[in-house]
C-alpha cells in the first residue's frame, strides 16, 4: 500500500493565508505521528459530512486559523490540544465536544492528566474517543472511573475500524449505556 504525505512549507503558508481573512496565528511544526495524523484525515471524511456533524475543526484549525484560535468558545479545546472539535446536533440543540484519536496505547499518566483536564472544564460537554484497540479503552475508562466513579459520564468510545466500516449511524459508547449517535 502506498501512501503520499505532503508537508506544507512556507510558499504553501503564504497561499492558504489567502483563504483566511482572519488570517494565520503560528505555523505548521512538522508532524511525528505520520500514522495519528492519517487517521485523523479518514476521521475526518468519515465524520464531517455527516448530518449531525454542523461543524468540523482539525487541531491545525484550532491552533492556527486566526478566527478558531482568538475565539474563547474554542479556547478548552486549544489548551487541551485536542485533536478535533465536533459541534453535533443532539435532540435539536447543537452541543461541542472533543474527539481524540488513540491508535495506540499510551502512558496511563498521560492519560489521566488528559482525562482530569477534560472532567474539569465545564465548557466540553463530551470527548468522542476513536481508538484501534480494548486495551486502550480499557485503560482509559478505568481512569474515568478513578476520577469519576459516580455521575454522567463525559467520554464516550468506538473502534477505529467500526467508525470506516459504518455507512449510516456511527455509534459512541459511554458507561451505564449512555451512548452518542452520529447520523
Amino acid at each position: 500500500k502506498n501512501v503520499f504525505f505532503y508537508q506544507i512549507f512556507q510558499s504553501g503558508i503564504d497561499v492558504v493565508k489567502k483563504f483566511y481573512p482572519n488570517g494565520i496565528v503560528g505555523e505548521p511544526k512538522r508532524s511525528y505521528a505520520i500514522n495519528h495524523d492519517l487517521g485523523l484525515v479518514d476521521l475526518r471524511e468519515k465524520l464531517q459530512n455527516k448530518s449531525s456533524v454542523v461543524r468540523y475543526a482539525t487541531e491545525n484549525m484550532l491552533n492556527f486559523s486566526g478566527g478558531i484560535y482568538r475565539d474563547e468558545y474554542f479556547r478548552p479545546y486549544v489548551e487541551l490540544q485536542s485533536d478535533a472539535v465536533l459541534g453535533l446536533k443532539i435532540y435539536n440543540e447543537i452541543q461541542y465536544g472533543a474527539l481524540e484519536y488513540e491508535p495506540s496505547v499510551k502512558s496511563l499518566d498521560r492519560y489521566r492528566k488528559k482525562l482530569l483536564d477534560y472532567y474539569l472544564r465545564k465548557d466540553i460537554r463530551f470527548v468522542l474517543y476513536v481508538c484501534t484497540n480494548e486495551s486502550t479503552i480499557t485503560a482509559i475508562r478505568q481512569i474515568e472511573d478513578e476520577l469519576k466513579p459516580n455521575g454522567k459520564t463525559k467520554l464516550y468510545f468506538a473502534y477505529f475500524d467500526n467508525v470506516m466500516k459504518c455507512s449510516d449511524v456511527v455509534t459512541f459508547q459511554g458507561r451505564k449505556d449512555a451512548s452518542i449517535l452520529i447520523k
